[in-house]
């Protein structure tokens, strides 16, 4: 398990830059998940797992661990799907538009 670790953590520490842009694609990932998620219960069960993956990130690795890149990707990951997720909510709740419904019915 701890290979598993360090080959993570090496991948993300040669990654440098190159790490952010997945933050836009979790991002979007969080947009998506709005959409083909059918309703309000079911996206803020993905909000709230995201926020509890950040939390039980940041409360199972320590900040000057073994993995500081791991850990700072496992916490600000879910907080972008979260935030993606979180703003289409807020944009669609501000337009007054109606959400989508998979079963048809409003």
């Amino acid at each position: 398990m701890s290979s598993i670790l360090a080959a993570c953590e090496q991948f993300l520490a040669s990654a440098q830059f190159d790490r952010a842009p997945w933050l836009a694609v979790a991002f979007a990932a969080g947009i998506g998940a709005w959409f083909a998620l059918p309703g309000p219960w079911q996206w803020a069960g993905l909000i709230a797992l995201c926020l509890s993956a950040a939390l039980a990130a940041l409360a199972g690795l320590r900040e000057d661990g073994e993995v500081p890149y791991l850990r700072q990707a496992l916490v600000l990951l879910p907080l972008a799907v979260a935030a993606g997720s979180g703003t289409v909510w807020t944009k669609s709740a501000m337009v007054g538009q109606p959400a989508t419904s998979a079963t048809g019915a409003c």
